[in-house]
């Protein structure tokens, strides 16, 4: 199950690469820093379970270091996690806070999904330490009955040497149904496959974290556009004012320059009204 994990990571790690690249070389350094840092994350989710596929072959007298370093992993990706858990939900909040009830919506199942990967996880690694702590058990078992068997050796003759190994074997068997005894076969399936849904749901996480910041990325775009499109738009409506105001303006000239030419006219058919008076008073005088 490890190996087929692994094996997805790397490819959503690999697709995630070259989607960074693409947007590093449009100019999108935003959107390539973000994928860069989610490849990042992957791979080191990648190590750390070929780390934990390792531990239940690694030998007792090897020190508990590894399980140490494997626990600070655990601990260091939970703790990514959830900052991306609440990078999410303070998104949603803000989208929320916008009106933008759908995009808030899917930033919040972003997160909450994030979440049920991260719990996965830790329960994967509790898993995995207590299944090591039942196999050092086994193990001290087997090498004492073994330290037994090699000072008892020469003593035993081949009958005391079978029924000595039948009551070791059976001893053993004690002890692995103590250990594993709420472990059935149906219930060690259903635990692979819980933890293959983990994986699932964490990976369907990323992918939708992936699409929530693509979604505001182009409503970001979105809005960009719509801001140059008032900027055009009240840069039209001041220049049509400032047409409007100048014909306005020229209307006002038209009109006072037509005001004079009628007073002028009233003024030059009042005068040629007073000659022409004055030309019959004389002519009646003559």
């Amino acid at each position: 199950m490890a190996a087929d994990v692994s094996a997805r990571v790397h490819l959503v790690a690999e697709k995630l690469q070259q989607k960074a690249q693409d947007a590093q070389r449009k100019g999108n350094e935003g959107a390539a820093r973000a994928l860069a840092s989610s490849v990042s994350d992957l791979r080191q989710a990648m190590a750390l379970i070929a780390e934990q596929r390792h531990l239940l072959a690694r030998r007792r007298g090897e020190g508990d270091e590894e399980d140490d370093d494997a626990d600070a992993h655990t601990q260091e990706l939970a703790t990514r996690l959830a900052r991306v858990e609440t990078m999410l939900g303070k998104k949603s909040d803000d989208m929320k806070a916008k009106g933008n009830e759908n995009a808030a919506a899917a930033l919040q199942q972003s997160a909450s999904t994030v979440e049920q990967g991260r719990k996965r996880l830790m329960e994967q690694q509790q898993t995995i330490f207590g299944l090591l702590g039942r196999w050092e058990a086994i193990e001290d078992v087997v090498d004492g009955k073994k330290r037994d068997k090699e000072t008892h050796k020469e003593q035993e003759t081949p009958p005391e040497r079978l029924i000595a190994r039948v009551r070791r074997l059976v001893q053993l068997e004690a002890v692995i149904m103590e250990s594993f005894h709420e472990h059935n076969e149906t219930e060690v399936k259903i635990e692979i496959e819980r933890l293959k849904q983990g994986d699932r749901e964490l990976e369907a996480a990323r992918e939708e974290a992936l699409e929530a910041q693509e979604r505001l990325k182009q409503e970001s775009l979105a809005l960009e556009e719509l801001r140059q499109e008032l900027e055009r738009t009240k840069e039209r409506e001041t220049l049509r004012q400032e047409e409007d105001a100048m014909l306005l303006e020229q209307q006002r000239e038209a009109c006072q320059a037509m005001e004079q030419l009628v007073r002028e006219s009233d003024q030059e058919i009042q005068r040629m009204t007073q000659s022409a008076a004055a030309w019959r008073r004389r002519k009646r005088d003559w």
